[in-house]
């Protein structure tokens, strides 16, 4: 759920859901820290593994999920200076909805299930920035910011986070 400076939660509305019902998952990243820290949304590539920060949603219910659709062409858009949110001590934000020009994406694995038959669905995601080099975060093409999305990303902490199991009954 947390280490030292961020936690991740998810929430979902208590009630009764029916099958094939959509299931709105609320996903909300927080500074615990006395600190400001900068963080990134979920971007083109983050729910694919195929770009920091890596974004893994898990869905485990009473039969196996599909696996979610592989990114259709390896390419993804530039990390750019207003795609870094900066989180003040005890603020959180949530990590799908860009605000001030930054260009967040839905994490399809939760909003475009829909539970295919009763039983008990539990929900998580795993969150990481655990890359190697920076160069792991910035997306194509080359871009004028490059030099300043590459110094701010000295400033993301590298964690993995793991949230909390949000669970629905379906009948």
């Amino acid at each position: 759920m947390a280490n030292d400076s961020l936690a991740v939660f998810l929430s979902i509305p208590e009630k009764q859901y029916a099958i094939g019902e959509a299931v709105p998952v609320t996903i909300e990243i927080r500074n615990l820290s006395a600190q400001p820290i900068w963080f990134v949304g979920v971007m083109d590539g983050s729910e694919e593994g195929v770009r920091y920060p890596k974004y893994a949603p898990q869905i485990v219910g009473p039969q196996a999920m599909p696996p979610a659709e592989p990114l259709e062409c390896g390419l993804v858009s530039p990390l750019r200076m207003k795609d870094f949110s900066l989180l003040p001590p005890g603020q959180g934000f949530d990590p799908t909805i860009g605000q001030n020009g930054a260009t967040y994406f839905p994490l399809r694995k939760f909003t475009e299930f829909r539970p295919p038959s009763a039983g008990r669905y539990e929900f998580s995601l795993t969150v990481s920035t655990l890359s190697q080099q920076e160069e792991e975060w910035l997306g194509w093409p080359e871009y004028d910011e490059k030099a300043a999305v590459l110094q701010r990303l000295t400033e993301v902490p590298r964690v993995q986070l793991q949230s909390n199991v949000a669970s629905i009954e379906v009948r």
